[in-house]
């Protein structure tokens, strides 16, 4: 089991993520962890469930990139500090797939809104919190080449 939700995807079915990666990520402008999620939940299927799921996960995602960049690195200098990092992010991650997984496995939309509401919709909450103060998680920084490298 992984420490984020992307290390978890990208080992949950290999040759499908890869597929994935090569169809949708690769090929979109924008939007591409966004645009992998819902090509996945269509491939599901059509109950609101899949929908429901694979646009949480994508935020899930999201959110984990923005604390692995921002947060992680004042982890990384303290060996205990670090352990403890690695084990609460595991545990996180552990809850958050299963609380995203709820409303896949109950596939319609009023059992999922019933499972979200007895949960106060936390995980939703944190997800865009965390998203909106820890923006960058969506996009990777492109290296800058510089010309000289170009022409060799």
């Amino acid at each position: 089991m992984g420490q984020s939700m992307k290390e978890v995807f990208d080992n949950w079915n290999i040759q499908t993520q890869l597929w994935f990666r090569r169809i949708a990520y690769d090929r979109l402008p924008t939007g591409k962890t966004l645009g992998v999620f819902v090509l996945s939940a269509f491939w599901h299927g059509f109950y609101p469930g899949y929908y429901l799921t694979f646009v949480l996960c994508a935020f899930l995602v999201y959110a984990g990139r923005g604390m692995r960049r921002k947060i992680r690195p004042f982890f990384l200098n303290n060996r205990i500090l670090k352990f403890f990092y690695d084990i609460l992010s595991w545990i996180f991650t552990i809850f958050v797939l299963n609380y995203s997984a709820a409303s896949f496995d109950l596939m319609d939309m009023e059992r999922a809104f019933k499972f979200y509401n007895s949960w106060y919709w936390c995980v939703h909450i944190a997800v865009l919190v965390i998203v909106l103060i820890l923006p960058g998680g969506s996009t990777k920084k492109k290296k800058v080449v510089q010309d000289d490298e170009k022409k060799e």
